[in-house]
């Protein structure tokens, strides 16, 4: 094996004042090409995760496309695909021919169990598949008042307030955004 050599020639330059202005601006150089390569990964990596976002809204009207969707989104607790499929399908059992699901995510009312959650074109759907039977509740979008965010920081709850009622949603700090 033979040692890496590099061999450099100086040749005179007559705009640069000295030969340290030219190995500076030599340096400078690299360091824009450095980083603006990684800018150009960092812009590709941002694209192809808005691409799949993208995809995955496309299938939201399944059990199984609701869970992937949150779990690409970041707010899936840590919930396994079964739970996904058996809580997402309690909210596909209930759709309506007509209707949409344009977001889908998972949080917890209070201090309470993980709750399946989708916003259709219609309603705002929640259920919870338990040991002994379901729980699958809906509220029309005609009754909302208001959407409240609030971030902590660890943490992000959701306030909707309905005309009969307000009830808080907590997720992950990253799927709120």
């Amino acid at each position: 094996p033979s040692d890496f050599q590099l061999t450099l020639l100086l040749l005179p330059v007559s705009n640069v004042s000295s030969p340290f202005t030219f190995l500076i601006s030599f340096n400078s150089d690299v360091s824009e090409m450095v980083s603006s390569r990684k800018m150009v990964e960092t812009q590709n990596r941002v694209e192809k995760r808005e691409q799949k976002t993208i995809e995955l809204s496309k299938n939201l009207n399944t059990a199984d496309g609701m869970f992937n969707y949150c779990r690409h989104i970041g707010c899936s607790y840590g919930k396994s695909p079964t739970w996904g499929h058996d809580n997402f399908g309690i909210i596909e059992a209930s759709l309506t021919p007509n209707e949409k699901v344009v977001f889908s995510f998972v949080g917890r009312p209070e201090l309470g169990d993980c709750f399946a959650y989708a916003i259709t074109n219609r309603r705002l759907i929640y259920g919870i598949k338990r040991l002994i039977g379901t729980v699958v509740k809906s509220i029309s979008l005609d009754k909302i008042n208001d959407i409240t965010l609030t971030t902590t920081f660890v943490a992000s709850s959701v306030e909707f307030d309905f005309l009969k009622e307000k009830f808080d949603v907590y997720m992950p700090k990253e799927a709120a955004k």
